[in-house]
C-alpha cells in the first residue's frame, strides 16, 4: 500500500517487513525515512507470439534489405506499446560479404560471403519499427522479433535501447587500447550516451577481426570463440566497479570496435523494490559456459536459472563443428516442432555467439538443432522474471553483513556517513529489496543493489544523529511475500558522528593537483582530464582538482565515465552540485588582491593583434527636426603616427603602492585648481538608484514615483565608501579622436603622443567641425566577499535534500574614478555610441581548502572606455569626472533561492565649467555627451560557477548654452551633469541547482541626475 507524496512515496510499516510495530507507534525519524522511499514502477516485457518473421525476403516475406539508412522495419502490434525490442537477424547465404547495421551506421552483424549467419540486437522501438540496413543493396534476411520492453529510467530490471549506439572502443585509433591480444585491454561500457554509471548490464556489440580461430575472454567471465577473420558478436556485459570490461584474447593478436546498445536499470538506493515481474536479473550461481555434442534426439541440457521465478533466459550460444546436412537453426522446445526458425547454424561454418532468448522450465533449459549434429556451448548471462514461486522449499534467501564489522568503532565526523554493505543469495525467487533498520529508529531506508558477477552485494548510506553505541540490521525480502523478512543480519558498533561545526566532505570526493608543481593529470578541457596510468576513479565519484595548466579555474566535477585513448585514461567529467560534496562548511572570506599578488594587466590597444575587433558601436546623423538618420557602424580605427610607437601599458597598467590614487582630484585634469569643485550625491537621498531587493526576477528595476536629484552635498576629505585596504589599481588612460571622414565615422587612438602631437592632431580633427577629442582616465580596484555555508539535517540515512545550502554569497566591491575633458565641434548634430576595449586584468587564483579539498575561485576583467552623446557643440568641457564604491553580486540559499545584491553608493563628481575652442569667439552646445569606463566582471567558482557581471559608470554633462553676437560677448548656460549607470549580470549556478542554470541577475539602466547649474559668463 503506496501513497505519492511530493515525488516521493510513503509506505506502510507493513509493506516494509516491520510488522513487530504499529504504523502508529513509528517514531518522527521513521516516519520521514518511510516518506522518502522512492517509488518505482515495473519495466514492461513481453515475448513475441510465435509468429512467422516480419521479414524473410528469401522465401518472398518483405524485400531484401538495402544500403539505405532510412529504412524501418515494422514489428507488428505488441512492439508499439514497447520501446525497446530484442531481434534476431539472419542474413542468409548472400553472394558477397554483407553488413547489417543499425542507427548511427553501427555495424552488428557481418556475414561471410555464402555463409548464413544470425544475431540477437537490442534495438530502439519507434511508432512499432526498427531501423535496419545493410552496406550494399540486396542483402538476403530474415528478421524476427523474441521480445519488446520498456520502462522508465527508474525501473528496476528494465530494458532500455539506446537511440543511437555509442561507440566505446575502436583498437584501429587507440581507443581502449592499440590492439587485443594476450594482455587485457580495457574499455569503458557505462555513463556515455545516456547509460548511467549505476546499470545493472549493459548491451555491448563487439566487433573483432582476428588472423586465426581464437577465443575473446570479456572480464565478467564471458568466452566468445571466434573463427578467422571478422566477427561482430552482441552481449549484455556485466560492468566493473570504472564502469567498463576488460578483454583479452586466449592466443593471438587482433582488432575491436565496441559499441553499445542499451541498457538496464539497477534498483538504487532508496528505491521502494528492486525487481518486478518483466525484470531482468543477471546470472550469479550459473555463470560457467556449458558445452557438448547435441542432436534432435538428444538435446544439451543445462541450469538456465538462479531461482524459479525466471520464465525466459539470456544465454550466450554458439555452435562448432558437428554432421549437418544443411543449414540449420537451433531449437529450445522439445520434441521439435513448428517452423525452422532460431539460431542460425551454417553447414560450413557453425554460428558465432549470440543471444538467445530461452523459455526456462523449473530452472532448467535445452537446445538441439534442427537438423544433424552440433558441438554447442552455452552460457547463461541472466533471466527475465515471471510470478515469483510460493514454494521456498530449503533454498531461503540469506543475507550477510560484510562492512562494518561487529563491535567496529567508526569515527565520521568528517565524513558525514560510512556505507554498511553485504552480500545476498536469491532463495526461490528474486530479491525484492534488503531493508536497513536499527532498533534506536526502525526502518531507515532501501539498500542499493549490485549484481557482481558471482554475488549480489548490497549497500547504504548511513549514518547516526549522535554520538554512541548503535545496532543496524539488514534484512532481505523476497518477491513472494515482500511483508516477510526472509533473513536477516545484524552489527553493533560505536560511531563518532559529526558535530554543528564539523566540516564535513563527502567522502566520495577525489581531490587532485593540491601541488601545482606536480600534477597529477592533464587537463585537455573542462570536462575532460588525462592520466598517464589507472587512476583510482569511479563513475559517480566528485572530482576536484586545484588549477591545472588547461583548467585553471581548477575543476569540481562528477565522474561520467572513462575511456583509454592512445595509451592515456581519459576521464570524462559531468556537472555535479556543491552538497553533493560538502555536506557542512562554514566560509566567509573577503578576497583583497594586495601588492604582492601576481596580477597580470594586458594593453589590449598595444596589443591586440586586429585592433580593429576591439572598437564597436554607431554614429547617426540628426536633422534640424530632430530625426535621427540611418546609423553607420563605427569601425575604422586606427592609431595616430607620431615620434614614438604605441607600446604595452600606454593604455593600461597596473599600478601598486603609492602609485594608486583613486581620489579624484584637480590633479586629474588640466585645470587650475582654483577652478576644480566637486559635490557628492549621498547614498539613498533621492531614490534614483535601486538595492538589490528593489530589482525583480528579471533582474530590472522600475520605480514607482517620478525620480529627481537630491541637493548636492560637499564631499567628504576622504576616499568614499568603504576601505579596501587595495593596494593595486588598474590605471586606463585613452586620448581619443572622433571624426568623420567622407560621412563615415573614425577613432583615432592618440594616447602614445606627446602632448604637442596630440594637441595638433586634436586641432586638425576639430577644424572639420565634425570631432570630439576626449582625453579619458580611470582607476579601478575591486574586492570580492565569497561565502559558502552548508549545513546537514542528516540523522539516520544520506537524503541530499537534507543537505542545505545556508548561505552562497559571491560579491564584488569596485571602487573607481573616471575623468576626462572634451573638446567637441559639431556644426551639424549628430548622435554617437561607441566602446573601446581598453584592458584584460587577471586576477590570481583564491584558494580555500575544506579538509583536504580545494575551493578554487578565478577572477578575470575586461575594462572599456565608452562614450555616448548627442549634440551640437563648439565647446571645450575641461573636467567631467565621478568618484564611486559599487557592491553588487548575489547571495543563494536553500531556503530563499536567489537574492540580488546592490548598495545604493554616494557620488562624487565634478561641477561644470565651460570653455572656448582655442581662439574660437564663442561657445555653444546643444545636447550632451558622457564617458566613463565600462567593467566586466567574470568569477568562476572552480569552472562551472558565475557570475557574469558587467558594470559601467559614465559622467555626462547635457544641457544648453549660447554666446551672444554683440560685445561684451557673453555666455548663457544652463547645464546638467548626471551619471549613467549600467549594471548587467548573468550568473550560472549548476553548482547549486539545476533550474538556475541561466539567471539574469541585472539589467539595470539607471540616469542619476546630480546637478544642474545656470550661470552667464563673459569671454
Amino acid at each position: 500500500m503506496t501513497s505519492a507524496v511530493a515525488g516521493v512515496v510513503v509506505v506502510s510499516l507493513t509493506s516494509v517487513g516491520l510488522t513487530a510495530v504499529p504504523a502508529a507507534a513509528a517514531t518522527g525519524d521513521e516516519r520521514e525515512n518511510l516518506q522518502m522511499v522512492q517509488s518505482v514502477q515495473a519495466p514492461r516485457f513481453a515475448v513475441a507470439p510465435d509468429q512467422i518473421p516480419v521479414r524473410d525476403s528469401v522465401v518472398g516475406r518483405g524485400i531484401p534489405l538495402g544500403d539505405d539508412p532510412a529504412q524501418r522495419i515494422d514489428l507488428g502490434s505488441l512492439a508499439r506499446a514497447h520501446s525497446s525490442a530484442l531481434v534476431r537477424v539472419t542474413v542468409q547465404e548472400p553472394s558477397a560479404d554483407a553488413t547489417v547495421r543499425t542507427a548511427g551506421r553501427t555495424d552488428v552483424l557481418f556475414a561471410p560471403a555464402g555463409v548464413t549467419t544470425s544475431t540477437t540486437l537490442l534495438l530502439p522501438v519507434t511508432g512499432g519499427e526498427i531501423s535496419l540496413s545493410a552496406d550494399r543493396a540486396d542483402v538476403p534476411v530474415r528478421v524476427e522479433a523474441l521480445a519488446f520492453m520498456g520502462g522508465l529510467e527508474n525501473s528496476p530490471g528494465a530494458t532500455i535501447a539506446l537511440a543511437e549506439p555509442v561507440l566505446r572502443a575502436d583498437t584501429t585509433v587507440s581507443h581502449g587500447g592499440t590492439y587485443l591480444s594476450t594482455t587485457p585491454i580495457w574499455f569503458g561500457v557505462t555513463g556515455d550516451g545516456g547509460v548511467p554509471t549505476e546499470a545493472r548490464s549493459v548491451y555491448v556489440s563487439v566487433d573483432v577481426t582476428v588472423a586465426t580461430d581464437d577465443v575473446l575472454f570479456l572480464g565478467d567471465g564471458q568466452q566468445l570463440a571466434l573463427s578467422a577473420g571478422r566477427s561482430i558478436v552482441t552481449t549484455v556485459v556485466d560492468a566493473d566497479m570504472q564502469g567498463g570490461v576488460s578483454a583479452t584474447l586466449r592466443s593471438g593478436t587482433g582488432d575491436l570496435r565496441a559499441s553499445v546498445l542499451g541498457w538496464v536499470v539497477e534498483a538504487v538506493e532508496g528505491a521502494s523494490n528492486a525487481n518486478f515481474r518483466g525484470s531482468y536479473v543477471l546470472s550469479t550461481e550459473n555463470r560457467a559456459p556449458v558445452s557438448g555434442r547435441a542432436t534432435p534426439y538428444a538435446p544439451l541440457s543445462l541450469d538456465a536459472a538462479d531461482h524459479g521465478d525466471i520464465d525466459y533466459a539470456l544465454v550466450l550460444v554458439s555452435a562448432t563443428a558437428g554432421t549437418r546436412a544443411d543449414t540449420t537453426t537451433l531449437a529450445w522446445e522439445h520434441p521439435l516442432s513448428g517452423r525452422a526458425s532460431g539460431v542460425a547454424v551454417d553447414r560450413e561454418a557453425a554460428s558465432a555467439p549470440q543471444l538467445a532468448l530461452v523459455p526456462v522450465d523449473q530452472d532448467e533449459a535445452s537446445v538441439a538443432p534442427r537438423r544433424g549434429a552440433a558441438t554447442l556451448t552455452v552460457q547463461t548471462l541472466g533471466g527475465f522474471l515471471g510470478d515469483p514461486e510460493q514454494a521456498q522449499g530449503d533454498e531461503a534467501a540469506t543475507i550477510t553483513i560484510t562492512a562494518p564489522r561487529d563491535l567496529d568503532s567508526l569515527d565520521i565526523s568528517n565524513t558525514g556517513f560510512f556505507r554498511i554493505e553485504g552480500v545476498v543469495t536469491a532463495g526461490p525467487n528474486a530479491v525484492d529489496r534488503v531493508e536497513i533498520s536499527s532498533p534506536s529508529v526502525g526502518f531507515i531506508a532501501n539498500a542499493e543493489l549490485d549484481y557482481d558477477g558471482d554475488k549480489i552485494t548490497w549497500s547504504l548510506r548511513t549514518l547516526a544523529p549522535e554520538d554512541g553505541d548503535f545496532t543496524y540490521v539488514a534484512r532481505v525480502f523476497d518477491r513472494a511475500d515482500p511483508t516477510r523478512a526472509r533473513d536477516e543480519d545484524e552489527v553493533r558498533i560505536t560511531l563518532d558522528v559529526a558535530d554543528a561545526d564539523d566540516e564535513v566532505v563527502s567522502p566520495d570526493v577525489r581531490t587532485y593537483n593540491l601541488d601545482p608543481a606536480n600534477p597529477e593529470f592533464r587537463a585537455i578541457d573542462e570536462n575532460t582530464v588525462a592520466f598517464v596510468s589507472r587512476p583510482d576513479l569511479e563513475p559517480g565519484q566528485i572530482l576536484v582538482s586545484g588549477p591545472v595548466v588547461g583548467a585553471e579555474s581548477g575543476l569540481f566535477a562528477r565522474v561520467s565515465h572513462l575511456d583509454v585513448i592512445d595509451g592515456e585514461w581519459v576521464v570524462s567529467l559531468t556537472d555535479a552540485e556543491l552538497n553533493d560534496a560538502f555536506f557542512q562548511t562554514d566560509i566567509d572570506e573577503t578576497i583583497e588582491y594586495g601588492e604582492d599578488s601576481p596580477i597580470q594587466v594586458t594593453d589590449l590597444l598595444a596589443t591586440a593583434a586586429d585592433p580593429d575587433t576591439l572598437i564597436e558601436g554607431t554614429y547617426a546623423p540628426v536633422s534640424a527636426d530632430g530625426t535621427v538618420g540611418p546609423e553607420v557602424s563605427v569601425d575604422d580605427y586606427e592609431i595616430a603616427q607620431g615620434s614614438s610607437a604605441m607600446t604595452a601599458g600606454t593604455n593600461a597598467e597596473l599600478r601598486t603602492g603609492e602609485d594608486v590614487d583613486l581620489t579624484l582630484g584637480a590633479d586629474d585634469f588640466d585645470i587650475d585648481p582654483a577652478d576644480f569643485e566637486t559635490q557628492c550625491r549621498q547614498a539613498g537621498s533621492d531614490g534614483q538608484e535601486p538595492v538589490g531587493e528593489e530589482i525583480d526576477e528579471n533582474g530590472e528595476w522600475h520605480p514607482t514615483v517620478n525620480l529627481t536629484a537630491s541637493p548636492s552635498t560637499a564631499c567628504p576629505s576622504s576616499r568614499l565608501g568603504i576601505d579596501l585596504h587595495g593596494t593595486w589599481s588598474t590605471g586606463l588612460d585613452a586620448n581619443i579622436l572622433f571624426g568623420l571622414e567622407n560621412g563615415k565615422p573614425k577613432v583615432i587612438n592618440a594616447t602614445h603622443l606627446e602632448p604637442w602631437e596630440f594637441d595638433a592632431a586634436q586641432a586638425r580633427q576639430l577644424d572639420t567641425r565634425a570631432a570630439i577629442g576626449i582625453t579619458a582616465g580611470g582607476e579601478v580596484t575591486l574586492s570580492l566577499d565569497f561565502v559558502l555555508k552548508v549545513k546537514m539535517d542528516l540523522k539516520w540515512a544520506v537524503w541530499k535534500s537534507k543537505i542545505k545550502i545556508v548561505e552562497f554569497t559571491n560579491v564584488v566591491t569596485s571602487t573607481f574614478k573616471a575623468n576626462a575633458s572634451l573638446r567637441a565641434f559639431f556644426e551639424a548634430e549628430g548622435k554617437l555610441n561607441f566602446r573601446l576595449d581598453v584592458a584584460e586584468v587577471a586576477l590570481p587564483t583564491s584558494v580555500f581548502v575544506v579538509l583536504g579539498v580545494p575551493i578554487a575561485i578565478t577572477n578575470r576583467l575586461n575594462f572599456a572606455i565608452a562614450v555616448t552623446g548627442k549634440l551640437k557643440a563648439e565647446v571645450a568641457i575641461p573636467a567631467v569626472g565621478l568618484e564611486r564604491v559599487d557592491r553588487f553580486g548575489f547571495t543563494y540559499s536553500s531556503a530563499k533561492g536567489i537574492e540580488r545584491v546592490k548598495n545604493d553608493t554616494p557620488t562624487k563628481y565634478v561641477t561644470p565649467s565651460l570653455q572656448k575652442l582655442g581662439s574660437s569667439t564663442e561657445i555653444s552646445l546643444e545636447g550632451g555627451i558622457a564617458v566613463g569606463p565600462e567593467g566586466t566582471y567574470r568569477s568562476r567558482i572552480y569552472s562551472f560557477a558565475g557570475p557574469d557581471l558587467g558594470v559601467s559608470a559614465q559622467a555626462g554633462v547635457e544641457g544648453k548654452a549660447a554666446t551672444t553676437l554683440l560685445p561684451p560677448r557673453e555666455v548663457e548656460a544652463e547645464v546638467q551633469v548626471y551619471l549613467a549607470i549600467g549594471i548587467t549580470g548573468q550568473v550560472k549556478l549548476t553548482l547549486l541547482k539545476w533550474d538556475l542554470v541561466n539567471l539574469k541577475l541585472f539589467a539595470i539602466g539607471v540616469r542619476l541626475n546630480l546637478f544642474t547649474k545656470k550661470w552667464k559668463f563673459t569671454l
